[in-house]
């Protein structure tokens, strides 16, 4: 790691944003390699959970009392990234 980070630099141009998901748990170890898994695409994520949450609202009442809220959530957070 120390070789790869001096590889990259010291000058402004060298340094950016951090990706705010970068964690032990988004990193996929192969042997001597690493590769980050980087969830750019959030979109995918808030129509995953909807899915999942309206899988429990089969089985579930709590969830279902709060399910149309959630979509609305949702909808409401799809339409400001779409």
């Amino acid at each position: 790691m120390r070789t790869v980070m001096a590889d990259l630099g010291s000058k402004q141009d060298a340094f950016g944003l951090i990706h705010a998901d970068l964690h032990l748990d988004n990193a996929l170890f192969d042997g001597d390699a690493v590769r980050l898994i980087l969830d750019d695409f959030i979109a995918t994520r808030y129509v995953a959970f909807g899915l999942w949450f309206a899988g429990m609202a089969q089985v579930n009442p709590a969830f279902a009392a709060d399910l149309p809220k959630v979509m609305a959530w949702i909808e409401r957070s799809l339409d400001r990234l779409l």
